[in-house]
């Protein structure tokens, strides 16, 4: 009889997130300025895979704030150039900057002061629907006696 084999299944990490030393940090500090240099389009996302860190552990991570947003400014830089050099295609560039970090927006905020001074009642809305229908039926009385 055949032995069945063992069904090999890798564990998840179970417990509290990894813990960083000032050591650690500064060495991801230089990691990601070399990478900035390096990279026409620097992606936080490609950077902490390289570096086998979650994305977002890098948002948290203090001393980091400066150099993620210079390289999301130099990703943003690059797109715009490619875009208007037809280099990369124009909808997908659009679309890249409207999303988290580039501030991108379709939305017009448009902000309204000022009051309305036209109020009517419901007895002069009455009023102008009784006149509007009366100009209505002379105009169409007026109109049959023409033929």
């Amino acid at each position: 009889m055949a032995r069945k084999k063992k069904e090999i299944v890798k564990k998840k990490p179970v417990g509290a997130p990894r813990k960083y030393s000032d050591e650690d940090i500064e060495a991801i500090r230089k990691e990601l300025e070399i990478y900035i240099k390096e990279t026409n389009m620097p992606i936080i996302a490609e950077f902490a895979l390289r570096i086998d860190v979650p994305r977002t552990t890098l948002y948290d991570l203090k001393g980091l704030s400066s150099l993620l947003k210079k390289a999301i400014t130099k990703a943003e830089v690059f797109l715009q150039k490619a875009a208007l050099a037809n280099k990369v295609n124009v909808t997908f560039a659009i679309f890249k900057l409207k999303q988290r970090g580039f501030d991108w927006t379709d939305k017009k905020e448009v902000e309204h002061s000022g009051e309305v001074k036209h109020k009517l009642s419901l007895a002069d809305l009455h009023k102008k629907a009784m006149e509007y229908e009366e100009q209505k039926k002379l105009e169409e009385d007026s109109g049959k006696d023409t033929d």
